[in-house]
């Protein structure tokens, strides 16, 4: 079911994603994209199906959406700051509140950020909120990586990545120079998580298993896949090793 939550950030704005509610489930997995906020990554959409079939509610969710393809009523990625991700995802906790009692994020790449952004600024959610990550990115980054992957349009006062062409405003792209280490950040909020990473992001992920509580938490990287986990064998494997994490 498509859904639209009216954002808090910018009157007249909406969330946009899809909802999957199952009866009877006491549990909402709410799955964040990368830097480009798409929630329809065909990693998402099986997924949700997949949980959805054991048990689980499901939201694919877009805290914005990248300017070339922006709905009118979306935010756009150029628009937003860290802030924003914080407090519109606490707008969906409270969205559903009514309905269920626990929350499982699963973050993906650069949604691993916007998870550890939001329980940082929100802690009293903590308690209810089990925590994945799926191949997670980790700031601060260079500011030397991003000039190379960045750039700078003085007209309009924005950057665009080269490769993805996603727009970020300057406060945006000061704050993934300036931010504390995430890692840090996430080893102080004193939660167990479960991280599955790949062979190109296991230095970033084990850096982030470090600072975790490591009674209930669990790493696991998977060899010859990609940042999608695009193959069937790997995206088999990363769906199980998350559900018996959450079960």
């Amino acid at each position: 079911m498509k859904i639209k939550i009216p954002t808090r950030s910018t009157r007249g704005k909406f969330l946009l994603g899809t909802y999957l509610g199952k009866k009877d489930s006491k549990s909402l997995v709410i799955f964040l994209s990368g830097l480009s906020g798409d929630s329809k990554l065909s990693l998402f959409t099986k997924a949700a199906r997949f949980f959805f079939k054991n048990g689980f509610s499901t939201l694919r969710i877009n805290i914005c959406a990248n300017d070339k393809n922006v709905a009118q009523k979306s935010l756009k990625q150029s628009g937003i700051t860290f802030s924003t991700y914080a407090v519109e995802i606490e707008n969906v906790i409270n969205y559903y509140s009514s309905k269920y009692n626990d929350f499982v994020i699963i973050g993906h790449s650069f949604g691993a950020i916007i998870a550890i952004l939001f329980l940082n600024k929100y802690k009293k959610y903590s308690k209810k909120i089990n925590i994945v990550f799926w191949d997670p990115s980790l700031l601060p980054w260079s500011k030397k990586s991003l000039e190379k992957d960045f750039i700078y349009n003085s007209s309009q006062k924005i950057y665009r990545d080269k490769h993805s062409g996603v727009f970020i405003n300057s406060q945006y792209y000061n704050q993934c120079v300036k931010i504390n280490n995430t890692a840090e950040i996430f080893g102080l909020l004193n939660k167990n998580a479960c991280i599955i990473t790949t062979s190109e992001g296991k230095k970033d992920a084990k850096k982030y298993f470090s600072r975790l509580k490591k009674k209930n938490s669990k790493l696991y990287t998977l060899v010859s896949t990609d940042h999608l986990f695009s193959d069937q064998k790997s995206q088999k494997i990363l769906f199980q090793k998350t559900l018996d994490y959450l079960t």
